[in-house]
């Protein structure tokens, strides 16, 4: 039985040791052992697209608001506005 020969270069590089660590997304973890083979998102949702934490204006961690008119990003009630 021969053994492969393998430099840590092709191990980080592309991921593949052959077959004793798969690493697809070629992040230095194991794939069995990796919480997310991908990437993380903005909102750390493990392939996500960024939607779970957005705002109204679709902003990652972002910090505008519906305001009471249901505008997002609105100023708010202005007399007689919105009745």
């Amino acid at each position: 039985v021969s053994a492969e020969a393998f430099s840590l270069g092709d191990i980080v590089s592309n991921g593949d040791d052959g077959g004793s660590c798969d690493d697809i997304d070629d992040d230095g973890v194991c794939d069995i052992d990796d919480d997310c083979v991908g990437a993380y998102d903005e909102c750390n949702v493990c392939n996500g697209d960024n939607s779970s934490c957005a705002d109204c204006a679709g902003i990652p961690n972002g910090e505008t608001l519906v305001d009471e008119c249901g505008v997002c990003g609105g100023n708010g009630i202005v007399d007689g506005e919105c009745d």
